[in-house]
């Protein structure tokens, strides 16, 4: 499976972030800890400005990218041969349970839908096993 990071570093996903972008990440977050001692209201409000920010300027950045990936082809051309070499060894074991989480993940969000219209205001809350019913 790791073979790819080992071949073509460049390539591969097992370094995410380089050790310039450590650094900056680091120092951005320090920065923000201490401005957070002193001053906690607005270094939220400027986080939350942030995020904000980051969000609607990707936002259209991503659109943009899906539009354009309709009209295209395959990018990556795979045979019939390449897929049957690979062993089962080989694969992920999430890639298994991808299709249960999706649909697990869709039963929840159904169920919240249906609450939200039919009890708009009942919170169900998770019984821990100290709470003893009254």
């Amino acid at each position: 499976m790791g073979e790819l990071a080992y071949r073509f570093p460049q390539e591969s996903a097992s370094q995410v972030l380089t050790q310039r972008q450590r650094i900056f990440l680091l120092s951005l977050t320090g920065i923000f800890v201490i401005w957070f001692i002193f001053d906690y209201p607005s270094s939220f409000l400027v986080l939350f400005a942030l995020i904000n920010l980051f969000y609607f300027i990707t936002n259209p950045v991503k659109l943009y990218i899906a539009v354009q990936g309709f009209g295209r082809g395959k990018v990556i051309n795979v045979t019939k041969k390449e897929i049957e070499s690979i062993k089962d060894e080989e694969l992920p074991l999430y890639t298994i349970f991808v299709p249960l989480y999706w649909a697990l993940i869709s039963i929840g969000c159904w169920k919240g839908i249906i609450q939200l219209i039919t009890r708009p205001f009942y919170w169900e809350k998770t019984v821990h096993g100290l709470y003893q019913a009254k």
